[in-house]
């Protein structure tokens, strides 16, 4: 019991935070033996992560026990695990940050720390990204939405096509051909990054992985901000 409730304190207290800075928790290798595994904290970056922590090294007994049960029994049928990319991502944000801040202070630690980020950048496996997409107007944004029935709403400057619907209704762009005065077009970009949740750099990652097209509209056209 003491050691369940050392996680709460002690990994938050002090210890390297590897994969983000948006809450306190950090990893703790003593408080990670003493729980199997749980005081690898900043790993909760991931949470739907089934490990405690990526790395082969991690102090982590109860990933082997999840891992060997889905294995070898029908008790654990699936597992979810992060991407790699989406881990490295968050560590290079981490390292390039820290570089960053000691940089005048103590320029030979971030130099390395950079050089480590380099390392890591080349591991990183190429994927699509925004540079690819083309950029709409309303009329290109209105025909896409038509033409395929497609639930599509606006964050940040792009189109993002998230394939469901219900509560992304509410933002969802809307056509109307008939009418002579079209309605602006709803951003969702608040909504996004506080009304609902307040998405981590990992979620608004996954959210630019689903974008069809960066959006440019003229001045009457400005989304309104909820």
């Amino acid at each position: 019991w003491h050691c369940m409730s050392a996680v709460n304190s002690l990994a938050h207290w002090k210890g390297p935070q590897h994969f983000t800075d948006e809450m306190s928790a950090r990893g703790d290798w003593l408080v990670a033996a003493l729980t199997s595994g749980e005081g690898n904290h900043n790993f909760h970056a991931f949470p739907t992560d089934y490990r405690n922590g990526p790395f082969i090294t991690n102090v982590d007994p109860t990933r082997w026990i999840i891992w060997t049960l889905h294995k070898f029994t029908p008790l654990i049928p699936s597992l979810r695990r992060t991407e790699d990319s989406d881990v490295i991502k968050a560590q290079l944000y981490m390292l390039r940050t820290k570089a960053s801040s000691i940089s005048n202070t103590n320029p030979v630690t971030a130099r390395e720390l950079e050089r480590r980020a380099q390392v890591l950048q080349s591991s990183l496996p190429i994927q699509e990204t925004l540079k690819g997409k083309p950029t709409w107007g309303r009329t290109e944004l209105e025909d896409f939405v038509i033409s395929g029935r497609r639930t599509v709403i606006l964050i940040e400057g792009h189109a993002v096509d998230p394939g469901g619907a219900s509560i992304l209704q509410e933002y969802a762009v809307f056509v109307d051909k008939g009418t002579q005065h079209p309605q602006p077009i709803r951003d969702a970009t608040q909504a996004f990054l506080g009304r609902f949740n307040n998405h981590t750099r990992g979620a608004r990652e996954k959210m630019r992985a689903l974008s069809v097209a960066a959006i440019s509209l003229p001045a009457d056209d400005v989304p309104e901000l909820l």
